[in-house]
């Protein structure tokens, strides 16, 4: 009796998987970004792309993966897309993710890309090489992505015109 269920869990887990893709849990495909920037706009969250090389094989391309999900997951609605696909489908996309899209490395490499709500505002960017190099250029994009958050939370209940002008602070 268990050998017949367990062949049901498989198959049922097989087809899942693949259903999904290759998109990791906790990421929306880029083919949702419309899904995503609604999502961000109700929660109040920025967008963060994340541009994923072909290969899979990496340690350390995992190990920036990790840590730039980690370091953006609280503040942004991650959307997953791999270079190839990124730059396949680059004429469909806004005109602010068509540099990226054109510039994205492929191979052993990761990169993050975070945006307003309506991707017309890059707020930061940070690749595998920045991560692995230096670990306060991580922290750096954390803290910039933190401050336009909370901007993006605080003029949305004030009415601002600007929620992410993060680089132009007002003078005491």
């Amino acid at each position: 009796m268990k050998t017949p269920l367990i062949s049901v869990m498989c198959v049922i887990v097989c087809a899942a998987a693949s259903l999904a893709g290759d998109v990791p849990s906790g990421f929306l495909p880029l083919s949702k970004l419309s899904d995503a920037q609604a999502k961000a706009r109700q929660s109040k969250k920025l967008i963060a792309i994340t541009a994923h090389g072909s290969d899979d094989q990496c340690p350390y391309t995992a190990d920036a993966f990790a840590k730039g999900t980690a370091a953006l997951r609280s503040s942004c609605v991650m959307v997953y897309t791999r270079v190839s696909d990124f730059r396949s489908q680059k004429d469909s996309l806004p005109a602010s993710l068509k540099t990226p899209a054109e510039t994205a490395v492929d191979g052993a490499a990761v990169a993050f890309y975070v945006y307003d709500p309506d991707l017309g505002k890059i707020i930061a960017s940070v690749n595998r090489g920045q991560i692995e190099k230096d670990p306060k250029s991580l922290t750096a994009t954390k803290k910039m992505v933190s401050e336009a958050q909370k901007q993006l939370a605080g003029s949305s209940a004030a009415g601002g015109t600007d929620p992410l002008d993060v680089f132009h602070k007002p003078t005491r």
